[in-house]
């Protein structure tokens, strides 16, 4: 359903209301600075090998619309921990500007993965973070190994309101 009404001054209609349905997103595709070197292309997600630190790669969440409402998303994923490991993740939004900018998100980060085990952490925003021109959204992805530790990120879930 969508309420429309007629503006003479404008000359156009403008959307007064409308059905919001929440969808839940699957995001996969990342963005590899060092391929080969640092987080590598797996068929399980993108992987990070031992003795590698403070690595970072991106998962540009390319299925939003303008007009979308972020409310949070879960990172999923597994840790091999046999020394140190951590895991941590993101919100960014990148800024049309000159030069262009970044912002954290508020409450955008997950908490800190450090066990070994399958993860699934989840990050709800303290602000809906609305989907708007000139701005990207990507997910920053930070790991960290020892020796013998393994870190495989298949995703992430994100959960949008979308209007319809």
């Amino acid at each position: 359903m969508v309420a429309l009404i007629y503006n003479a001054t404008l000359v156009k209609w403008l959307v007064l209301a409308t059905f919001n349905i929440v969808r839940e997103f699957l995001s996969n595709a990342f963005q590899y600075p060092n391929p080969g070197t640092d987080w590598t292309p797996e068929l399980k997600g993108a992987g990070l090998g031992a003795n590698l630190a403070a690595k970072t790669l991106w998962l540009p969440l390319n299925f939003l619309k303008i007009g979308d409402y972020i409310v949070s998303y879960k990172l999923v994923g597994d840790v091999v921990e046999a020394a140190a490991v951590t895991v941590d993740c993101k919100l960014v939004r990148i800024n049309k500007a000159d030069p262009i900018t970044t912002t954290d998100v508020a409450g955008g980060g997950i908490v800190q993965v450090t066990a070994d085990g399958n993860f699934d952490v989840e990050a709800v925003l303290t602000a809906i973070e609305v989907v708007a021109t000139d701005k990207q959204d990507t997910l920053e992805i930070t790991g960290t190994c020892g020796a013998a530790d393994a870190i495989t990120v298949m995703g992430a879930e994100v959960k949008v309101i979308r209007l319809t």
